[in-house]
Order: C-alpha cells, then structure tokens, then sequence
C-alpha cells in the first residue's frame, strides 16, 4: 500500500471532521459547503453532488449552491 502523501492525510483528516459535525448537525451548511468540496478533490464525486443537491434544498436562494 502507498503511503499517503501529508496533504492526503490533512484531506482525510478534513473529511472526517465536518463528516462528525454533520452527524450532529444535519443542516449545518457552514460544514456540508466545504465537506462536499473535499469529496470532489477526492474524487468521491457521488457524495459531494449528493451533498450539493442538499445545499439547494437547503439555501433555495443563493445561486452558487445552484451552480454547484
């Protein structure tokens, strides 16, 4: 197995901290904005268009959730 490079590890690391506030927050968007970016610079592109689908339901209004 590869070794992971140290901007890898601060992603994971990034992923699993707004993943927990998630968890306890549902509707926090201050978290799923940035947690869906980090899925897409993994590649887990599923997840974060699932999350960015959530932000529309989330802020109808704003039109970078939109575009997202």
């Amino acid at each position: 197995m590869a070794k992971k490079t140290k901007s890898q590890e601060l992603l994971d690391f990034e992923v699993n901290f707004y993943e927990k506030l998630v968890l306890e927050t549902p509707d926090f968007v201050d978290a799923l904005i940035p947690l869906a970016e980090a899925y897409t610079r993994l590649g887990r592109h599923k997840q974060g268009l699932e999350i960015d689908q959530r932000l529309t339901e989330l802020r109808q209004d704003d039109p970078i959730s939109w575009y997202n």
